[in-house]
């Protein structure tokens, strides 16, 4: 997991931004980064060239400036999906982004940013939130109705939710890794503002400090059956219910978004344990404003 606490964006838009490197902003892209002369060097030293060396494989002119070679709308510096070669002496621009002028003024750049970039968080005032995690309560209520129906046998065995062995990963809308971040066992006992560890959550830290692992899975168990999203609601060891299961998924989840769109809700969805902890910090960061 690759998690920055967020920091405060502020224009006629107000997001947090943490980057998380998924190389979204580098790749599938068409466009120019601009490099300043003084830049130059610092690049090439990162990857042992010289200047001119590093010129002629990675640098074009455009109208008189410098800008990085593109290679079937990728940079030409990234490695793999998502490892920026001279991620350190990187370009001013790409340090920058997304705080340029044009997405913090809102409109088209910010709403193309905002597709683009799953660092970008906004956060729904706090009477929307509560507004959308009424219903969300009472949709997992409904869910669970329709999952139990088809009788999968758990064992209690928290094997599917050690994600590294099971090879398996957990996704999540924004709607329901808010719910969890304001109302797992993560958050302080007596508010569901605060933003520390519980007693529970930092002895699950200190105790192995797996990023790969969920916040809430402790001793081979959930701690936060309640606030636990949609995918681990249908999760199952049992095979004899997995299709039926994933069938039954599908028709949830579209479910699940329709709510989120009826309270206008972000529509993002994401790996759930990278997500949780980069939402409750968004989530403090943005409430303190309100």
């Amino acid at each position: 997991m690759t998690f920055t606490p967020p920091i405060l964006a502020e224009g006629r838009v107000r997001f947090a931004f943490g980057c998380n490197r998924c190389g979204n902003c580098c790749s599938n892209q068409s466009g120019f980064v601009w490099i300043e002369p003084d830049e130059l060097e610092p690049m090439a030293r990162r990857l042992q060239m010289t200047v001119e060396a590093f010129a002629r494989r990675f640098v074009r002119r455009v109208d008189g400036r410098f800008s990085l070679i593109e290679q079937n709308g990728s940079c030409s510096l990234l490695r793999n999906k998502n490892e920026c070669s001279v991620y350190d002496d990187r370009p001013r621009q790409c340090r920058e982004f997304p705080f340029w002028p044009s997405i913090l003024d809102g409109g088209e750049s910010y709403n193309n940013a905002r597709e683009l970039c799953p660092g970008i968080h906004e956060v729904p005032p706090p009477a929307r939130r509560e507004a959308a995690y009424a219903d969300l309560r009472e949709f997992y209520k409904s869910a669970d109705a329709r999952i139990g129906a088809l009788k999968p046998k758990c064992e209690l065995s928290g094997n599917c939710c050690n994600f590294p062995e099971y090879g398996h990963k957990l996704y999540a809308t924004l709607l329901e890794t808010d719910f969890a971040a304001e109302y797992g066992p993560a958050i302080q006992a007596g508010s569901a503002k605060e933003v520390d560890l519980s007693p529970l959550s930092r002895a699950h830290l200190s105790q192995a400090e797996r990023d790969d692992w969920c916040a809430f899975y402790h001793q081979k168990k959930c701690h936060a059956r309640e606030a636990r999203p949609l995918a681990c609601r249908v999760f199952f060891c049992d095979t004899t219910t997995t299709d039926a299961l994933l069938a039954l998924h599908e028709v949830l989840l579209s479910e699940l978004r329709a709510l989120a769109r009826r309270h206008d809700y972000p529509p993002g969805y994401g790996d759930f344990v990278e997500l949780l902890p980069a939402r409750r910090a968004a989530l403090a960061l943005l409430d303190k404003l309100k």
